[in-house]
């Protein structure tokens, strides 16, 4: 390897590190969770679940399935903060945080199956996955979301408590 290459690479890299840092790291990682759910100025995560929108499959979904084609609902991190919020960010698509105050959600269990069976718990360990109803109180759109058991719990915990 030649001199120009190793500084084209330490150059690259020092690149990628400064952009990780400018838009992540210096916050200690606050700054991926004020983007991920809309935190504002210095209000902090309380607890967080790992969750997929449940989706209604199309038959043209179930037709892909049979040939291989798995489709899933929207990656989304459900979390609880120090003032009394409940704020879903979505990990992937670039859709903006929806948050709540209290009573303005309300959230129960459904009968559905969740099609993933377990989610990581907020300890990581592998829990049992449940589909969550959540109904905002002020007029937009219902939507289901996969969430592990101590994630209701956890979300349920908090409504009832508006």
């Amino acid at each position: 390897m030649g001199v120009v290459q190793i500084v084209v690479l330490v150059v690259a890299i020092a690149a990628i590190g400064g952009y990780w840092w400018f838009r992540i790291g210096r916050d200690g990682g606050r700054g991926y969770y004020v983007k991920l759910f809309g935190l504002a100025e210095g209000e902090q995560v309380s607890a967080m679940w790992v969750c997929y929108y449940d989706i209604d499959r199309t038959i043209g979904d179930r037709v892909g399935e049979v040939l291989g084609m798995r489709k899933r609902g929207i990656n989304v991190m459900a979390a609880t903060t120090d003032r009394g919020r409940l704020v879903f960010g979505h990990n992937e698509g670039g859709y903006p945080p929806i948050g709540f105050e209290k009573g303005g959600v309300s959230v129960s269990l459904t009968d559905r199956k969740a099609e993933m069976k377990t989610l990581a718990g907020p300890t990581g360990a592998m829990e049992e996955a449940v589909v969550m109803l959540v109904e905002p109180a002020d007029g937009r759109q219902p939507f289901r979301l996969q969430i592990p058991r101590s994630g209701f719990e956890g979300v349920s915990a908090w409504a009832s408590r508006a």
